[in-house]
C-alpha cells in the first residue's frame, strides 16, 4: 500500500502525499511513520524539520522495549 502511495499523483503530476502515519503490528500504541524521498531531495529530505540529535543510551527503556519485540539482542549480549 505503501508503494502506491509514494507513486500516486495528482493529475497536475504532483505527488499525492509525502508519507504516511501508520500502526505497528507490534501493538496499535506504537505510531509507526515513512517519510517519502524524492529524486528532487538533497541529501536530507525537505519535508524533516526540527531535527533532534542525541545520544543512544543503550541501557534505556524505551530501546530495551524495541529490541525484546524485535527479537534482537544488544552489544555484549549473549544468548
Amino acid at each position: 500500500m505503501s508503494q502506491y502511495l509514494w507513486t500516486l499523483k495528482y493529475p497536475d503530476g504532483t505527488d499525492f502525499c509525502d508519507g504516511i502515519r501508520f500502526r505497528s503490528r507490534h501493538g496499535d500504541d506504537l505510531l509507526l511513520w515513512a517519510i517519502y524521498e524524492r529524486d528532487t531531495d538533497n541529501e536530507l529530505s525537505s519535508r524533516i524539520t526540527d531535527i533532534q540529535v542525541t545520544d543512544l543510551d543503550l541501557g534505556s527503556p524505551e530501546l530495551r522495549k524495541v529490541m525484546a519485540l524485535l527479537g534482537l539482542i544488544g552489544l555484549g549480549e549473549r544468548l
